[in-house]
């Protein structure tokens, strides 16, 4: 793939990361609450409603400066430091509780996916250290998101269209290719290729899965949230494998 193909996946990425960044601060502010298992704040936390609305506000802010590129770069570190608030405080003591339960980790995953989507934009060109940062953070959230697939195997297969054949056989193909990716990424084995293909997996879920969904159920709040997330998931996946380089073969 040309140098100026990769330029275009950048950007493409980037206004997709801004899309689905700004769609779930839009989703937050209207509802007046935090995204649901993406940002699991206890009700009981003093103030709960203004610091959703202030959340919904800030993902806002980063998905508007996601886009011009005089903004991008500060406004994805921004963005990145803000999800990184949430693994921290939120998912990763949900975790510590019930290490066992693939759903927390899945969803603590998921944001950290977006997280280092995010700080890769940041990183790149110029901070070798955080994009490798970045790269690896990537690469563990596929794990989480394989082993999502085989511990959900029913529940995952139940969300393949009806028209696809195999479902579960496909659930299994999808969660391999999750965790190979992520060990990809993590060896960095051909991690360009992986990211892209991981990418365009990705695409294909929010395109049969999430669009969908919304279409027939154009007031659900849990449909345009899941919409908005996996939409900045795909985002950060294309960022992510724009921005690798392929190891250089040795001499």
């Amino acid at each position: 793939m040309k140098k100026n193909e990769y330029g275009r996946m950048f950007l493409v990425g980037r206004l997709i990361l801004a899309i689905g960044t700004a769609g779930l601060g839009l989703v937050g502010l209207v509802a007046c609450d935090f995204i649901g298992p993406w940002e699991p704040v206890p009700a009981s936390i003093p103030l709960h409603r203004v610091i959703a609305w202030l959340s919904g506000l800030v993902l806002i802010t980063c998905g508007a400066g996601l886009v011009g590129r005089r903004t991008m770069h500060a406004s994805a570190l921004v963005l990145a430091l803000f999800l990184l608030i949430w693994v921290v405080m939120f998912h990763g003591p949900r975790v510590t509780v019930e290490p066992g339960e693939v759903g927390r980790w899945l969803y603590l995953g998921e944001v950290l996916a977006i997280a280092c989507g995010a700080l890769m934009l940041w990183a790149t060109p110029g901070h070798r250290m955080a994009a490798t940062v970045a790269r690896l953070g990537f690469a563990l959230s596929l794990l989480t998101f394989g082993a999502s697939h085989f511990a959900y195997l029913k529940a995952t297969a139940g969300m393949v269209p009806a028209y696809i054949p195999a479902p579960m056989a496909l659930a299994c193909i999808t969660g391999a290719a999750h965790l190979a990716a992520g060990v990809a990424l993590l060896s960095n084995l051909l991690p360009r290729l992986a990211a892209a293909l991981e990418a365009a997996m990705m695409s294909s879920f929010v395109l049969l899965i999430n669009v969908p969904d919304v279409l027939s159920s154009s007031t659900s709040r849990e449909a345009w949230t899941a919409l908005f997330a996996e939409g900045a998931l795909v985002g950060a996946a294309w960022i992510v494998a724009a921005a690798l380089r392929e190891p250089a073969a040795p001499k």
